[in-house]
């Protein structure tokens, strides 16, 4: 095999691991994507279950108060 053919499957193999190497660090990175978005959602779900329970209670207060301001 000439020289130039060895380093030539040389310089694939390294660019296959190199390929390889970017692959699974994209991977990784998606995984960490994915749950950092599921993580947003979790907490935006909670945020609205309490905006929903806050504005309830508001409801509540107010509600009284006008019971409050009609008795007096």
């Amino acid at each position: 095999m000439p020289d130039y053919e060895r380093e030539l499957d040389k310089y694939e193999k390294s660019v296959e691991e190199h390929v390889k190497k970017v692959s699974q660090q994209l991977d990784e990175e998606l995984v960490n994507i994915n749950r950092k978005y599921k993580d947003k959602i979790e907490l935006m779900k909670k945020m609205e279950l309490d905006n929903k329970r806050i504005g309830e209670e508001n409801e509540r207060t107010r509600q009284k108060m006008e019971i409050k301001k009609k008795v007096s």
